[in-house]
């Protein structure tokens, strides 16, 4: 069958997905984010977490191994996975772009229908956002912990389906759980700021991204915001599509709860921006999906 892509399951142990979750592969390792291995997801041993603290007790986890068969071209994004049978969370090679490399990215299999491509992932402090252009634009964090996937990829994710969609998912210190929902996002080139299309809203979380649309990309070295006199990134701490300055902020100082300084990771329909929340995460796949 041409063009197909065949997977195959062993299940050790089927339980529900629970995250966060951690990724080990049997060959290489495929976890460090800056990888330059052309490892497919040949042998990626997926073990799911029910408590992150508890890493070592790895007899007691339930694992599931993927075990695809070969790969002549790599897939575009997670939902083309998704459509050939993939319904495991983990590590993927996709490639946007024909003409250039392909690179790994972790992917929602189960998720509002799955096939989502993890965009950025936080939860626990454990990498530093407040980081200058080029790491925004290449990326930097590691794929089974904290990490931004790279403004470069996120525009080649984006050009290549006709619309793209995002989902946004956010929990506070007490276990509160909202979402944002995007029909319409496009991250443009470098030579256009990788200027934010943000827009289609629903979700519970309110619409805190509408006063974002438009706006370019600023890092603490890079000021494109609209504000005449603050630069936002450097002032606020952390790279974001500001305006002058922001209603959301994803990428700030991980700060447990209230603070007085808004550096946090803030969303203020959510909660006002004396608050930082604890655990966020942005995902998209091919638009006109939503179930």
């Amino acid at each position: 069958m041409c063009g197909a892509v065949f997977f195959l399951l062993t299940l050790v142990c089927a339980t529900a997905t629970l995250e966060p979750f951690e990724i080990v592969s049997t060959t290489n390792d495929p976890t460090s984010f800056n990888t330059n291995t052309s490892l497919h997801p040949l042998e990626l041993k997926i073990t799911l977490l029910q408590d992150k603290p508890h890493r070592s007790d790895r007899n007691a986890l339930p694992e599931i191994s993927l075990l695809p068969l070969h790969l002549s071209n790599h897939p575009k994004d997670c939902q083309i996975y998704h459509e050939r049978g993939a319904r495991i969370n983990g590590l993927y090679r996709i490639q946007p772009d024909p003409s250039t490399d392909s690179f790994l990215v972790l992917c929602d299999m189960k998720t509002r229908g799955g096939g989502w491509t993890y965009l950025m992932n936080r939860y626990d402090g454990s990498e530093n956002f407040d980081l200058p252009w080029n790491d925004y634009k290449d990326g930097f964090g590691n794929l089974n912990g904290e990490f931004w996937l790279g403004l470069d990829k996120m525009h080649a994710l984006t050009e290549s389906t006709q619309v793209s969609e995002l989902l946004i998912e956010l929990i506070d210190w007490e276990n509160g759980k909202v979402y944002a929902y995007y029909g319409t996002f496009r991250v443009g080139s470098e030579d256009k700021g990788y200027g934010l299309k943000i827009g289609d809203y629903s979700g519970n979380a309110g619409d805190c991204m509408a006063a974002h649309d438009g706006r370019k990309f600023s890092t603490k070295d890079k000021d494109q915001d609209a504000h005449d006199t603050v630069h936002c990134a450097n002032h606020y701490n952390g790279g974001w599509w500001y305006a002058a300055c922001f209603r959301s902020k994803l990428t700030g100082k991980y700060i447990k709860g209230n603070t007085s300084t808004n550096q946090g990771i803030h969303w203020d329909l959510f909660h006002p921006n004396t608050y930082s929340l604890k655990q966020v995460r942005m995902m998209l796949r091919p638009g006109e999906l939503w179930t």
